[in-house]
């Protein structure tokens, strides 16, 4: 078979060195592979399947182009795009992207009011899933949406922001929904996940109307996620869209909750309980646990509460369960961190301290057992509880329970690192255990208050280190770490704090410390926001 790889353009070339890195092959053995005309047809549609506007901006020489383009199905724009845009439009005035189904930005990405006028002129009509983080609205892009993707069948709209210009009120905004019929999945977010939500939340908590929600209500939605309260849920129980909901996200207090009907089709729910705890509270999760049908549950607790073991164990209702969350976003503030570098005192900080749920009367290990070996389809467990477990019973019930486990989150008191070490050799034991093997992030705690390295940095350093290559070699399948500290401290008052994610990045060596391990990753980039 002839060697046809030196014949490819180079901008192939290079994407496939780029594929090879990324998944760990030495591009020593790039001379060797070789390809034939049906491989190249077929590599390029997946290739070019997903990509950055960037990706398009290299390609815009190529011979090859228009037909790249036509296998593009996907295309994300990041910050700083707009310098590729001058030179895309100057070979093509339309892209041509015609089986082109989705526009987004990058996940995570907060353009803080950025103008994005130049990604319409890569809007084809097949485009039928729009998600809009973080950019600055006005009328010549919502006009193009409206008059170009009359097949709109999936908005997604995070930290919005709105430009001078722009003086869309209620109605107006309902009236431009309303122009996309075939609409079925609407999500609205006004924080972009870190809690920041002054700018936009008042300009857009007036466009997103009673009115509108009852018109949404109206179609057959399969997907429904709102930073929204409702004021009455029976326009929810009573609509068009309670039959066929698949998806629901809101906000809600603790006493609707009782009051939920069984969504028998609904798979996911994602749900922020914004409410103090009281003595006599009502139950969050029981209620919930009605609807055995959820693959997907996660319940926020927006301030500090408490929550009751039967409720817990009442999770062990929900067996189809392939992802569950519960945990409190709630920080207390501890003190304050200074910039030892500037006296500027606008550069102090907050110190604050994560306050986990507390389990009334009492959740161990034993729970904990009972509580995994019912759900054991989990994929995805976070439980910030403010429980001391077990740590090595905890971690090995995990281990031989949770057989799919890609991520794993089980509390701030929960000791991976010592829990991995066989007593007295320091070897990890983990890698015997298989079952773990999927793992791909660990988030915890870092405990560097002990006699032994308190007073010592390079001690400090080598043990945070160890950890970390402990934690690899442990689970080696792992992309990223994340302690709840970013920084260590000694007790030296002339050293400065030591951030802990270069020493992880060397640790995890060819790994990036921003990964993107989890199947739910980008999803959840689009609902409430999450801590880890």
């Amino acid at each position: 078979m002839p060697d046809l790889f030196l014949r490819f353009p180079l901008e192939v070339h290079q994407t496939i060195f780029d594929t090879l890195h990324k998944n760990g092959t030495k591009e020593e053995l790039t001379p060797y592979l070789t390809v034939n005309k049906c491989w190249f047809a077929l590599i390029s549609r997946r290739i070019y399947k997903e990509v950055k506007l960037h990706a398009i901006w290299h390609l815009r020489d190529s011979p090859n182009a228009e037909y790249y383009l036509s296998n593009i199905c996907s295309l994300t724009f990041g910050l700083g795009d707009q310098v590729y845009h001058p030179e895309i439009i100057q070979k093509w005035t339309q892209p041509p992207l015609q089986n082109l189904e989705k526009i987004s930005f990058m996940p995570g990405a907060v353009f803080q009011g950025h103008d994005v006028d130049y990604i319409i002129p890569y809007l084809p009509p097949s485009v039928s899933t729009v998600q809009l983080f973080g950019a600055r609205w006005n009328f010549g892009l919502l006009s193009a949406l409206r008059e170009t993707c009359r097949g709109l069948r999936e908005l997604s709209i995070k930290y919005p922001f709105k430009g001078k210009d722009f003086s869309l009120d209620a109605q107006g905004f309902d009236s431009w929904l309303q122009e996309f019929a075939s609409l079925y999945s609407m999500s609205v977010f006004y924080t972009d996940g870190n809690g920041n939500e002054t700018v936009t939340r008042n300009a857009w908590s007036q466009l997103f109307s009673q009115p509108t929600l009852c018109s949404l209500l109206a179609r057959p939605l399969r997907r429904l996620r709102l930073e929204h309260r409702m004021s009455d849920w029976e326009y929810l129980f009573n609509s068009v869209t309670f039959d066929s909901l698949r998806e629901l996200s809101i906000i809600v207090k603790p006493e609707e909750i009782s009051n939920f009907p069984i969504f028998a089709d609904l798979r996911k729910l994602h749900i922020s309980v914004d409410a103090e705890c009281k003595e006599e509270q009502h139950e969050v999760l029981s209620p919930i646990c009605s609807m055995t049908g959820l693959k997907s549950l996660r319940v926020i607790f927006v301030k500090p509460y408490k929550l009751y073991s039967s409720e817990v164990m009442s999770l062990t209702r929900l067996t189809n369960l392939k992802e569950l969350e519960i945990f409190s976003s709630h920080h207390e503030v501890i003190g304050i961190d200074s910039d030892n570098d500037d006296d500027d005192d606008d550069d102090d900080k907050d110190r604050t301290k994560y306050m986990p749920i507390r389990i009334v009367p009492s959740f161990d290990e034993n729970d904990f057992d009972l509580l995994a070996s019912s759900l054991r389809n989990l994929r995805h467990v976070c439980l910030l509880f403010g429980w001391q477990p077990d740590s090595s019973h905890v971690l090995k019930s995990a281990a031989y329970l949770w057989w799919e486990l890609e991520y794993l989150c089980l509390g701030t008191n929960l000791d991976l690192p010592e829990s991995i070490l066989v007593s007295g050799n320091g070897y990890p034991v983990f890698p015997n255990m298989k079952r773990l093997m999927k793992v791909r992030a660990y988030v915890g705690d870092l405990a560097t208050d002990t006699e032994s390295i308190r007073d010592d940095r390079d001690a400090l350093l080598k043990y945070v280190n160890d950890i970390c290559q402990n934690i690899k070699v442990a689970l080696p399948r792992i992309e990223g770490i994340r302690f709840h500290e970013s920084y260590i401290y000694d007790n030296n008052p002339e050293h400065q704090r030591i951030g802990l994610t270069q020493i992880m990045a060397d640790a995890l060596a060819d790994n990036n410390i921003d990964w993107d391990w989890s199947r739910y990753g980008v999803d959840r980039t689009w609902d409430f926001g999450y801590i880890v």
